[in-house]
């Protein structure tokens, strides 16, 4: 009877911690972020289109350097990034300096703005969101190659 007592709460914060991981129970580590090139899919709950060279705003995040870098829309960026269980924030974001039509109220801007607001991060159905506590700021999809 003792044992069956102590099982119940030992199962159910193993269930709660597993739960918890990203919010349908995918582990939520580096592992799960790294490595992946991260194509944006949607900014501020809007749907973001190819940019003007055809080419799919990105992120990839390299645990080893600490860096992540990829393409805005424009222009290429890249900078640091400090990552803690759910906690996500960037250090300061450097990016080429290519003209380009949009630039101001765009896509790029407004994947700029999303990354310096984020302060989280979990993964939902495979799809990385990137937080502002509740408030998603990006959505991003792993990219599998052509």
């Amino acid at each position: 009877m003792r044992r069956t007592c102590l099982a119940v709460p030992i199962l159910a914060f193993a269930l709660i911690f597993a739960w918890e991981g990203s919010g349908r129970g995918e582990p939520l580590s580096s592992n799960n972020l790294t490595g992946v090139e991260w194509q944006v899919s949607e900014l501020s709950g809007h749907a973001v289109a190819s940019s003007v060279d055809r080419q799919q705003p990105f992120i990839i995040f390299d645990e080893a350097k600490k860096q992540a870098s990829g393409y805005a829309g424009c222009n290429r960026l890249f900078g640091g990034y400090e990552l803690n269980g759910k906690a996500l924030k960037f250090g300061p974001i450097g990016a080429t300096k290519r003209a380009c039509p949009d630039l101001e109220g765009g896509v790029e801007s407004e994947f700029f703005t999303a990354l310096d607001a984020t302060r989280g991060w979990r993964i939902v159905d495979k799809t990385l969101e990137l937080l502002n506590g509740d408030l998603v700021l990006a959505r991003l999809h792993p990219h599998h190659g052509s």
